[in-house]
C-alpha cells in the first residue's frame, strides 16, 4: 500500500482521462512527437 499517492483516486482520474483525452502523432524516420490533450502535466 502507498501512503502517499491514492490509488483509488488516480483510479478514477485515469478511467476519467480515457473519455476525454486526444492524441496525436508525427513521425519522421526514427523521430516521433505525441501531442496528448486532457492528460494534465504528470
Amino acid at each position: 500500500m502507498d501512503v502517499i499517492c491514492s490509488t483509488k483516486g488516480a483510479e478514477a482520474w485515469v478511467q476519467k482521462l480515457n473519455k476525454v483525452t486526444k492524441a496525436f502523432v508525427r513521425s519522421y524516420k526514427n523521430l516521433h512527437f505525441y501531442w496528448i490533450l486532457g492528460a494534465g502535466h504528470f
